[in-house]
């Protein structure tokens, strides 16, 4: 178990029905869409093809360092959330085996953004439909 990361099967989000983990995920699973959920209750969506664990060691430092590159680092900095408040969960993973699995992990992160609002009511940046980011 991936510390400060929610070891739960269901999540209630707002959505017609709860959602549900379809896989079994831990700190090394790769080409995922994540959570973090701060202690505000904001809501955070990011994807990443490497290991959660690194992008989550990313996040913390961000917040640890002060970079304030995002509007989530910003707003855990001016809350004076600590690292020990990113608290996060896998809502999504890509097959390896799946045609372009980057493009695919960008255009699922970008659509819970739009499900969850998290562009507007959360701690994402605008959603960039059909812009691939590296």
């Amino acid at each position: 178990m991936c510390h400060l990361t929610s070891n739960t099967k269901s999540l209630e989000l707002g959505l017609v029905k709860p959602w549900v983990q379809k896989t079994h995920t831990n700190c090394n699973t790769a080409r995922v869409i994540y959570m973090i959920t701060c202690p505000c209750d904001l809501k955070y969506i990011g994807m990443t093809c490497r290991k959660i664990k690194q992008r989550i060691c990313e996040h913390r430092s961000n917040i640890r360092c002060q970079r304030t590159s995002t509007k989530m680092t910003n707003h855990f900095l001016e809350k004076k959330h600590t690292i020990k408040d990113l608290h996060w969960t896998v809502i999504e993973t890509v097959s390896e085996s799946v045609p372009n699995p980057e493009s695919k992990l960008y255009e699922c992160e970008q659509r819970w953004i739009y499900r969850l609002i998290t562009h507007v009511k959360g701690l994402n940046d605008e959603i960039q439909w059909g812009h691939f980011y590296d």
